[in-house]
């Protein structure tokens, strides 16, 4: 949060305008003021307000003068400079604001006692209309800036298909801030449309965004239109939505298949509350597409080997099954069927699904569409799996016919059959372990 804008007995500070009497729309492009011992974010271009403090002006430093006092700031001081810790990030950019400009706050009370002031008076109606003016001197105007590198994030996890709903309590007047600030309505979008209760237009319109007012959302989650609602969503490349203020983002984040908390001024307890929390916003894009892609496709091969050792494993008892007449008869020794997935072929798939990285994390954040097969689940599917179950039983097959029919009717040197069962067996798990393992080794 910045100081960005004030209003003081009637008079704006901080609209620049140009030559011609219009506001300046891109102001960060403009040389702003230099102050001494200002916060690092901390931007200033209009330089009336200066000239106002300069000059003793009584309604200028009043307000300067409550803005110092009327606020919840605690202070201390570290190596002979104050810092501010503020529970409100509001309060911590006005106060942080008020010192820019020569107004310092330094600390409060410290005695700790609770001081109750009673007051009564009667007023008449003149008092009362000139305290309703005197309501109205002032007023500030707090920018709630986006993070670095917010605008290009969004872009790419657009670009990668990723489907971006917005959801904030602002008023319908911020819709530009977003629209300007914020890059979820490209490629094609360079518009807002907003729906409200009082527009009956029948206009199409093509590559906008989509802002839904409150008393709008009322109706498009009805019983009626819920599902016609999340079928417009879903077709929309990006969905902002406005429904008014006080939005509960621990809630929001608790309901989520994942939930992201993201650290910052406004206090932990949406980190607290969700599987994975981030230090800025632009590090979302690193843990979708590079981790997020990562964590798929290791899972996907994890599932897919799994299956397929453990099919051909089993089968080879049921072909087994139409030599021994389906008795009880195992074809493995004890201590190989207690040890195939413990050690012989698990550690294998466990460092594989840990460890497995296609692609390094540059290629994946400059390639973003490589997050697209993980979406429609290319990876691992119907298809995939009864590829794997056809795979494991022709591997079975295999492993089992191929040794059967080499050794069933052969003999040794003095005449003795080499069709016993423990040679068998050994001839199996040995051939067993060695395909499945490489099978594991060719998917790296």
């Amino acid at each position: 949060m910045t100081f960005n804008k004030c209003s003081v007995r009637g008079k704006l500070y901080g609209y620049m305008m140009d030559e011609a009497g219009n506001e300046v729309q891109d102001i960060e492009k403009l040389n702003a003021i230099d102050f001494q011992g200002k916060d690092s974010d901390f931007e200033w271009y209009d330089k009336k307000l200066l000239d106002a403090i300069e000059q003793n002006d009584n309604d200028v430093h009043n307000f300067f003068t409550l803005l110092s006092l009327c606020h919840t700031v605690m202070s201390e001081e570290r190596n002979g400079e104050i810092i501010y810790q503020a529970q409100s990030p509001d309060d911590h950019a006005l106060v942080s604001a008020s010192r820019t400009f020569g107004f310092t706050f330094i600390k409060l009370a410290t005695d700790g006692l609770r001081i109750l002031c009673l007051a009564y008076k009667e007023l008449s109606e003149s008092d009362y209309n000139r305290w309703t003016q005197k309501l109205h001197a002032a007023n500030t105007s707090i920018e709630d800036k986006l993070q670095d590198s917010v605008p290009q994030c969004i872009e790419r996890l657009a670009c990668a298909g990723i489907k971006i709903w917005v959801l904030t309590g602002d008023k319908l007047g911020k819709k530009p801030y977003y629209q300007n600030h914020s890059e979820a309505q490209r490629p094609n979008g360079n518009a807002m449309i907003t729906i409200d209760t009082n527009q009956q237009d029948d206009e199409e319109f093509e590559g906008f965004g989509l802002l839904i007012a409150g008393p709008a959302l009322t109706f498009a989650l009805s019983e009626k239109f819920k599902m016609k609602f999340l079928e417009i969503g879903t077709m929309c490349k990006a969905v902002v939505c406005s429904i008014g203020d006080g939005a509960n983002d621990v809630s929001m984040i608790q309901k989520a298949h994942i939930g992201v908390g993201i650290s910052g001024q406004e206090g932990r307890q949406a980190v607290l509350a969700s599987d994975y929390s981030l230090g800025q916003f632009r590090f979302l894009e690193r843990l979708l597409l590079v981790h997020g892609r990562w964590s798929y496709l290791r899972i996907s091969k994890f599932l897919r080997y799994f299956f397929y050792k453990n099919i051909a494993f089993t089968l080879c008892h049921f072909w087994l099954g139409f030599f021994s007449g389906f008795s009880p008869q195992t074809l493995y020794d004890p201590f190989f069927i207690a040890t195939y997935n413990v050690f012989f072929t698990s550690l294998p798939v466990l460092v594989l699904g840990v460890f497995d990285q296609d692609i390094s994390a540059d290629h994946s954040l400059s390639k973003s569409h490589l997050y697209t097969p993980d979406q429609n689940d290319e990876f691992f599917n119907k298809k995939v799996f009864a590829e794997n179950v056809i795979h494991g039983i022709l591997t079975s097959c295999i492993i089992f016919f191929v040794p059967y029919l080499s050794i069933s009717n052969a003999t040794r040197s003095d005449g003795m059959t080499l069709a016993d069962l423990q040679s068998f067996d050994f001839t199996v798990a040995k051939i067993m372990v060695i395909i499945v393992n490489l099978e594991n080794a060719l998917k790296i």
